[in-house]
């Protein structure tokens, strides 16, 4: 799972969230290199499979951290 935040004030929140996931291991933050910026053609195969997916209903979108939240607990 890829997580891009624009907010370093969610990180908190983003963390308890994904904790609450079954089959979480471990939660690691990266912060990416300005040369590692580019990405691969297997990446952006994937992004834009994500893309479709999300375009057909076929995902969970939580606009904020509270529903991401709201979304774990109730699973």
């Amino acid at each position: 799972m890829i997580v891009t935040l624009d907010q370093n004030a969610v990180i908190p929140d983003i963390k308890r969230a994904m904790r609450l996931m079954r089959g979480v291991l471990s939660i690691r933050m990266v912060r990416p290199k300005k040369s590692d910026r580019a990405i691969s053609s297997s990446l952006a195969r994937q992004i834009k499979q994500a893309r479709e997916e999300y375009a057909n209903g076929e995902t969970i979108a939580c606009n904020n951290p509270q529903e991401m939240l709201q979304y774990f607990e109730s699973l």
